[in-house]
């Protein structure tokens, strides 16, 4: 009787769903392995440009809703080790936007200046529109605090982090038929009179669009700090670059990812970009 061969009947290894060739660039020492698990830190350290590349190629290969996708995919292994190490991992590690805000602004007034260029004719609607964005706008300090073990003095940071955070909102009428470059001019005027801390190289809109995004979701969709990120129903506000010019010459590859308009979900307008813009 022949030996049984065990090794046929086994199932083959499960094949990894991304891997080095889900994208087409990588830096210099970073592959997809030590992108999933990159800190805040380590992206900012990257040499300019290279982040751009690097999200370039994931978009190459995987295209824009692969790279959703990929980014859900890695929040939820994310969420699976905090679940399996919480209880052994009692250590408290601020968010980098907290670490960034006590290093570059604690004491002070820091924000983002916001146009309303819409709404003008719906005064109920603008109003139910800031009161969503501003709980929205609360989910980044709440998580802070979810997350547990937070030393008193921290606690103390998050509390005075958010007494010190304010959207601006510059309200015209004339605003509501007023261009990107227009809204650029009206920054620039009000730049002298802002705060410190207050963003200088980017500022937000809210198109009718963005307020559809905010107001126009079922409950279930609405925000919360258990919220998963580059989910498609993401309320969201437009972010306007200050200097449209990104400073690189014309032809220059990195100058074709350059935008200077763009999406942002509300919840991370803290959480990510405004210290992400002012790390550099």
């Amino acid at each position: 009787m022949p030996r049984p061969n065990f090794s046929q009947d086994a199932p083959s290894p499960q094949t990894p769903l991304y891997s080095d060739a889900s994208s087409s660039y990588w830096p210099v020492g970073w592959n997809y392995d030590r992108d999933r698990h990159a800190t805040h830190a380590d992206i900012a350290e990257l040499p300019e440009g290279e982040l751009l590349k690097m999200q370039a190629g994931l978009r190459d290969v995987l295209g824009e809703d692969g790279v959703g996708r990929l980014a859900m995919h890695v929040y939820e292994e994310q969420q699976q080790s905090s679940a399996d190490t919480k209880e052994s991992v009692p250590e408290y590690f601020p968010p980098n936007w907290l670490k960034h805000w006590s290093e570059r602004h604690k004491g002070q007034t820091w924000g983002v200046v916001a146009f309303r260029t819409a709404s003008y004719d719906d005064a109920e609607r603008w109003d139910a529109f800031t009161k969503e964005v501003d709980r929205i706008i609360e989910i980044p300090f709440q998580r802070a605090v979810e997350e547990g073990n937070v030393p008193e003095e921290s606690m103390k940071s998050i509390q005075e982090a958010r007494s010190k955070f304010k959207i601006r909102w510059i309200e015209d009428a004339a605003l509501a038929s007023e261009s990107a470059d227009d809204l650029r001019a009206r920054f620039d005027g009000l730049k002298p009179d802002l705060p410190t801390g207050m963003s200088d190289k980017v500022f937000l809109a809210a198109s009718d669009e963005a307020i559809a995004s905010v107001l126009d979701l079922e409950e279930a969709e609405r925000p919360t700090t258990k919220s998963k990120w580059w989910r498609p129903s993401a309320p969201f506000l437009v972010v306007v670059a200050v200097d449209p010019d990104p400073g690189l010459e014309e032809g220059h590859e990195e100058r074709e990812w350059f935008k200077p308009n763009f999406k942002v979900a509300a919840e991370v307008v803290v959480e990510e970009l405004l210290w992400l813009l002012d790390s550099d």
